[in-house]
């Protein structure tokens, strides 16, 4: 309630208020006061029908600037509805896609890294040569007579059998290049 409203005496609601509350206080009859009537200065509006499918325009003549609104409404059926909505994804320019939304993006493709190897490429390379290290050596059969070698010579060993050697006229493998994820350039 807006206190400048005057009501019947031609005082704001809480001028009013205050003056009954200080009635009360010093124990005065309250008179008994009629209510305020509010006056509407508009006329209530005239209640339009809801429109049914009989009163929708042909779905084949909408346009991206058609309004399309009339068609959802509660009156509508659900195949209608559905069938303006289809119309306006085929009409409307609705192919904008923002550049930086992180689904725009296209994640099938990648560059390939070439001869760079990062941290985790090398901790899986070192892992993956210990077991294979380790794999050989459960192979190996275990014979007393032969002089007992240290793990070191047998993961050597074991090295030097899996290390292909090249063939004469054959260039070495390109050297690796270490990629440290911290060091920042």
């Amino acid at each position: 309630m807006n206190s400048r409203i005057p009501d019947s005496r031609g005082e704001g609601f809480l001028r009013r208020l205050h003056r009954r509350k200080q009635a009360a206080r010093e124990g005065l009859e309250l008179p008994d006061e009629p209510p305020v009537e509010e006056t509407h200065d508009t006329e209530p509006e005239p209640v339009q029908p809801v429109p049914t499918d009989e009163d929708m325009p042909p779905v084949d003549e909408l346009k991206a600037d058609s309004d399309f609104s009339p068609f959802l409404s509660p009156g509508v059926s659900e195949s209608l509805q559905r069938e303006a909505l289809r119309r306006l994804w085929q009409v409307a320019d609705l192919e904008f896609v923002d550049d930086l939304d992180i689904y725009a993006s296209d994640y099938t493709e990648f560059e390939p890294l070439g001869a760079l190897v990062t941290r985790e490429m090398l901790h899986r390379m070192e892992l993956e040569t210990a077991r294979q290290a380790q794999q050989l050596l459960a192979e190996e059969p275990q014979t007393e007579d032969l002089p007992d070698k240290s793990d070191g010579e047998r993961l050597a060993a074991a090295d030097r059998r899996e290390t292909p050697s090249l063939a004469e006229g054959e260039d070495a493998p390109d050297e690796t290049t270490y990629i440290n994820p911290e060091s920042r350039t």
